[in-house]
């Protein structure tokens, strides 16, 4: 993994005073970043209501261009004193028997399900994309979860209601492997703009082989 870009100088921070009811913060690049709660997505630009605030400019969400910084990972919630915890993991997954099935039309839907269903299980999404076979997931899981429990919980939530949807016209399985990853602060920007920028990698050949194997499922023949 560290072959992909020069080492980034990145030091975590402690938890700041200031409480935040509905958001978890990501301080990244001089900037912050606010991750709502409910979505698990960056607050739009200039999005402000009580305890809510970005500063965030036009169009650098998914920008990858995150700098030397610090960065912080955390919740509060009023009157409850919770663990610090930094746990960032890069998981990959694919359809089953790489079947093309996350079109422009359904991967948008499919992406969906698996972000609600990580911020159903208090992670936070900080990049989310792949291609029609496989999917790419960079995210914070919170301690009193394994990866294992939680990747299974995710693969099969979304695989279940996108069978239900009725927008295939067919019955939807991701595969039983999986790959993840685990990450520190200073290598997670670097993650976060591979996942971002997959397509392009993907259209150059500028993919990253680790980083793109799953433990495939062979297809009887």
């Amino acid at each position: 993994m560290s072959r992909a870009s020069p080492a980034l100088d990145l030091l975590t921070s402690g938890v700041e005073d200031r409480e935040y009811t509905d958001a978890k913060r990501l301080a990244v690049g001089g900037r912050t970043v606010l991750i709502d709660a409910k979505n698990g997505c960056p607050a739009a630009p200039g999005r402000q209501r009580p305890g809510y605030v970005s500063n965030e400019k036009p169009g650098e969400p998914g920008s990858g261009d995150m700098g030397s910084s610090k960065i912080s990972c955390f919740t509060t919630r009023r009157g409850l004193d919770l663990p610090y915890w930094q746990l960032f993991y890069h998981v990959v997954w694919a359809t089953r028997y790489r079947e093309r099935l996350l079109g422009p039309e359904i991967e948008p839907f499919a992406h969906g399900l698996i972000r609600g269903k990580a911020v159903e299980l208090e992670a936070v999404v900080f990049a989310l994309n792949g291609m029609d076979d496989h999917v790419h997931l960079v995210v914070s899981i919170p301690p009193k979860l394994a990866p294992a429990t939680f990747i299974g919980k995710v693969k099969g939530a979304s695989s279940a209601r996108l069978s239900q949807s009725g927008r295939l016209d067919q019955l939807f399985y991701w595969q039983e492997e999986y790959a993840v990853f685990s990450l520190d602060a200073k290598r997670l920007p670097h993650h976060v703009a591979y996942v971002d920028n997959q397509k392009i990698h993907h259209a150059r050949a500028t993919v990253i082989p680790a980083l793109e194997r799953t433990g495939e499922d062979q297809k009887p023949l």
